[in-house]
């Protein structure tokens, strides 16, 4: 899970660049544990929007996913370069998650069972989410597939106009109260 080492450079990078990063620290182990209790190995390929420096991502890796079967997409290029050291057979996207509609694939020939996704969305503009989700469930995310975001607020990170617009519906999966800020995990699926 996340050392030390993890936690200072989510701070260094939090005071850098608050808008970008989101988040002073890395994924609790509860709000973890939610997170990866909603995919199975069935679900493989997954894809980890905002990877960070990789709670999440071990926490999907203790569920089963393995490595292979993952694709981490993260801007910012200190988290990368753990991503890649700690898992070196998952598919690290080094770029900015808004542009995934860029991506021709993240598995070739196949879509991915499930997302999960830990940015910052209530500091996006409502018009680049709608882009976000589109290109998830249009392009990347297999019919029956969910979307699992971790939010601190639900109503700024999917305004309920976008997801109307999407035929989307969200229903949240449960909340953290011990994480560093409080989070929900939110499941989006197609209505």
């Amino acid at each position: 899970m996340s050392t030390h080492s993890d936690h200072a450079a989510f701070l260094r990078s939090w005071l850098r660049a608050p808008i970008r990063t989101g988040a002073i620290a890395p994924s609790g182990h509860r709000l973890v544990e939610l997170a990866a209790a909603e995919i199975t190995p069935a679900e493989q390929p997954v894809v980890e929007l905002g990877a960070g420096t990789g709670a999440v991502t071990a926490g999907l890796v203790a569920r089963g996913i393995a490595p292979h079967r993952l694709a981490l997409v993260e801007a910012n290029a200190e988290f990368a370069q753990r991503l890649r050291e700690r898992y070196p057979g998952a598919r690290v996207f080094e770029m900015d998650a808004a542009e995934i509609d860029r991506v021709e694939a993240f598995f070739p020939g196949e879509r991915a069972g499930a997302f999960v996704s830990a940015l910052p969305l209530s500091l996006l503009l409502p018009e680049a989410v709608e882009r976000l989700l589109a290109s998830v469930f249009d392009r990347h995310l297999r019919d029956g597939g969910a979307f699992l975001q971790l939010a601190c607020s639900p109503r700024r990170a999917l305004p309920r106009d976008r997801l109307d617009h999407l035929g989307l519906h969200v229903e949240r999966v449960g909340w953290v109260w011990a994480n560093l800020p409080p989070v929900g995990v939110y499941r989006v699926r197609r209505r």
